[in-house]
This record gives structure tokens, C-alpha cells and sequence, in this order.
């Protein structure tokens, strides 16, 4: 089975882009040109397991100015003072746990049910998720108001390659 018969780029930047306007009310447009770049900040990741007729994992990944962005967003702060120290954390496995929801309802047609594990996150630089043999990477990067990038990464294991 390839790759985009489970779960195609689009198919992610729809879920997040679904998650972004309704729930963190922020733009999400997966062909903005974003100065912010990845590779050379310390960045926070979200990651959520899931397992079924596929397993693998759902990694979102973004800077720390734009995880303050969304955690704001996420608990309609107005002041980056009204922040706790765990609320960073918790709203980006919550955004890492949306995600994934979203994804796991537009693939039920093609992988049936999938049972999502809870987030974890963490944070550090030059970060990126590994491959195993047989695993499947899909990634795409969107930006969000017209500020930062944001990384989805998609990973599972293709038990019909073994």
C-alpha cells in the first residue's frame, strides 16, 4: 500500500489547519515563506502515539515564541503574564492531541480505528523525529501568521513492506 492511499501532506495540513482556526484561532497557510527557522532554535515538540492496523506517531513541532503564540491563543490569555510555567507544555500536547484527532477521523475510512496514547513534549534543539526500517515519514510544514513555521510529522510503520 503506498504511502498516500493512508494518510497524504494534504490530509495533515487539513487537520491543521482545521485545528488552528477553530480551537487556537489563529492562520495556518501551508504555502507562506516564514523567516523563523527550525533548525536553529531551541524548539518544543508534541508527540502522541497511536496504535491499530497502523502504528506510529504524530509529532508537531515549533519555536518557543510560537508555542507562547499558541498557548495564548489556546487559553484566550491577554497578557503573557497571566501564563503558569506548565501551561506552555500542556496546550502544545493538547495541539499535538487535536492534531491527531483530526487525522485519526479523516483516515477511519481507510485504517479503521486507532487508538491515540496521551502526549508527551519536550524541548531542545536540532530535534527531529527518526526513522526504523519499514517506517513511513510524511511531513509538511505550514506557517502561522505569516510568523512562524510550524512542522507536522506523520511516521508509522508499513507492516505490508516487511
Amino acid at each position: 500500500m503506498s504511502e498516500t492511499t493512508i494518510c497524504g501532506v494534504n490530509t495533515l495540513r487539513d487537520a491543521t489547519k482545521e485545528i488552528f482556526s477553530t480551537m487556537i484561532f489563529m492562520n495556518v497557510d501551508p504555502m507562506a515563506q516564514v523567516e523563523e527557522n527550525l533548525s536553529e532554535e531551541s524548539c518544543i515538540i508534541g508527540t502522541i502515539a497511536f496504535m491499530g492496523k497502523y502504528d506510529g506517531f504524530l509529532t508537531i513541532r515549533c519555536s518557543q515564541a510560537c508555542a507562547k503564540a499558541i498557548t495564548m491563543n489556546l487559553l484566550a490569555l491577554d497578557d503573557e503574564s497571566e501564563m503558569e510555567p506548565s501551561d506552555i507544555p500542556d496546550a502544545i500536547g493538547e495541539v499535538a492531541n487535536m492534531v491527531m484527532g483530526s487525522v485519526k477521523s479523516k483516515l477511519y475510512d481507510v485504517v479503521g480505528e486507532l487508538s491515540v496514547a496521551t502526549p508527551s513534549v519536550f524541548s531542545g534543539r536540532m530535534m527531529t523525529p527518526e526513522l526504523r526500517a519499514g517506517d513511513v515519514k510524511l511531513s509538511t510544514t505550514v506557517g502561522i501568521d505569516e510568523m512562524y513555521c510550524f512542522e507536522v510529522h506523520f511516521i508509522y510503520l508499513d507492516r505490508e513492506k516487511d
